[in-house]
């Protein structure tokens, strides 16, 4: 769902955007932004998740937050704000956890279908991200089509919702896999390889 989220929003946003009257470069200050949100969040998120694999609270803190930024998004549009130093941050923080769920999740959907291989879990995530961005960018552009404010700020509150469907699936959701030593049984198996 935060997946398909994020690609929805790729797909519609120059459109969104140029309903409120957004310039190319603020459309691209804004692109930017979310890109390098994504960055530091993968790099600050993926570290968290390897020092602590904790990764239902992570996944939590990720749709969570991703459901307010997408919220304050939605404010700033709703409210026709033309501030780029708030569009700016809730761009930034928004891609920090949106682009930021694929670590997590990919490693948890690893550690979910053990002991089926590797490439099973990113193919299945991408099967569904790439089935829900179908059905939502179909739903965004059929807002869009109302061809006024009113049909954008529809497509735009999809976001929130889709993000907040996500918080409570993860919320509920039970981690089957043993957390407690995967990091020293990695380092017990590459030890083993060495001595070979």
């Amino acid at each position: 769902l935060i997946n398909s989220c994020s690609n929805t929003y790729v797909a519609v946003g120059s459109e969104i955007g140029n309903m409120f009257g957004f310039n190319t470069d603020m459309a691209s200050m804004i692109a930017l932004c979310v890109l390098v949100g994504g960055i530091v969040g993968s790099i600050i998120l993926g570290h968290l998740l390897e020092s602590t694999n904790a990764h239902k609270p992570i996944l939590v803190l990720i749709c969570f937050m991703s459901m307010l930024s997408s919220v304050l998004i939605c404010q700033l549009y709703d409210h026709d704000s033309k501030d780029m130093l708030a569009f700016s941050f809730a761009h930034f923080l928004f891609g920090f956890f949106v682009i930021s769920v694929v670590i997590v999740a990919y490693d948890l959907g690893v550690k979910q279908l053990n002991p089926l291989g590797e490439s099973i879990s990113p193919t299945v995530l991408n099967m569904s991200a790439s089935a829900g961005s179908f059905v939502m960018t179909q739903l965004a552009t059929f807002f869009l089509e109302m061809d006024n404010k009113e049909g954008a700020l529809y497509a735009l509150w999809s976001m929130p919702i889709q993000c907040g469907t996500a918080f409570l699936i993860c919320f509920t959701f039970e981690v089957k896999f043993d957390r407690g030593n995967d990091h020293d049984k990695n380092k017990s198996n590459i030890a083993d390889v060495m001595n070979i």
